[in-house]
């Protein structure tokens, strides 16, 4: 699969994992210690607002990242957002292999994709279990995004805001799971 299609998966599963938030668990701490569940929704369309301005080419203003992204409907806000990131990939067909200069450094547009797709990857999982949410998301997905951070987290990358250093996942634990505690969740 391509890896805007693959965009797109990820961001189908963040979308229903928000859709299914009960309203009594969005001030849930979540697994990413820095957020409550609407905190970690704010990050991801943040991200995905990130996405759009750097993919078209745009200086990011960083205030537009900035407050309650989510607000009073947190799945449609989300799936907006999603869906402009989704456009800025779709309008150039050599952006893959372009250079994206992001807030965080310059990167191969195919990268840009991959960052986004484990960004949204992971943080469906925190939001899946911060909101009581079956974790068990999209195997197949799973997989592919464990061995894709398996290549990319380094030790450097093991600090607090990044990537915590890897817990243990039981050894029935379902892919979903596994990446969650390879990215330094408790399961």
């Amino acid at each position: 699969m391509d890896p805007i299609s693959s965009l797109a998966q990820a961001y189908d599963l963040a979308h229903g994992v928000i859709a299914n938030v009960p309203a009594d668990r969005w001030n849930t701490q979540s697994p990413c210690s820095e957020w409550d569940t609407r905190g970690v929704v704010n990050h991801i369309i943040g991200g995905a607002k990130m996405v759009t301005a750097c993919v078209s080419g745009h200086e990011l203003d960083m205030s537009t990242l900035a407050g309650d992204l989510a607000g009073d409907n947190p799945a449609a806000n989300f799936r907006s957002a999603a869906d402009a990131a989704l456009a800025a990939f779709r309008a150039d067909p050599a952006i893959l292999a372009k250079t994206v200069k992001m807030p965080f450094g310059e990167f191969p547009g195919a990268a840009v994709a991959g960052i986004f797709i484990n960004d949204n990857f992971a943080h469906a999982w925190d939001i899946a279990k911060a909101s009581g949410q079956n974790t068990d998301i999209a195997p197949e997905m799973a997989e592919a995004v464990l061995t894709a951070a398996q290549g990319f987290i380094t030790p450097e990358l093991r600090m607090p805001g990044l990537f915590d250093a890897e817990k243990p996942a039981p050894a029935n634990a379902s892919a979903a799971d596994r990446v969650a505690a390879f990215m330094g969740r408790t399961v």
